[in-house]
């Protein structure tokens, strides 16, 4: 059956919410594979430590970008979070 301009949109047409089209979702695979790389992420700690702030700013963008948006989760129980810092340094102050 073919769509008429003015007809109601028939149900389940189009991308359920929240998914992503075939471009975004290729680039951003892409995109991942080319941060998992180890030069990529030399570069990124290049950018993060810099004294030049539109370097920092790069980074952060980048990072940003990679971030959830938002989580939903149900948690019962107990939970526990560890917290990596990938600066290399460590709160006492030794390298680890």
């Amino acid at each position: 059956m073919t769509f008429k301009k003015g007809d109601p949109r028939p149900a389940g047409a189009g991308r359920k919410p929240g998914q992503q089209n075939k471009t975004t979702r290729v680039f951003l695979e892409a995109l991942t594979a080319v941060l998992e790389e180890p030069e990529t992420e030399a570069a990124l700690r290049r950018l993060r430590d810099s004294d030049e702030a539109m370097d920092r700013s790069t980074f952060w963008r980048v990072a940003g970008n990679r971030v959830p948006k938002m989580v939903e989760a149900k948690v019962e129980g107990l939970v526990t979070i560890d917290l990596i810092d990938l600066s290399g340094e460590r709160k006492d102050g030794e390298a680890s």
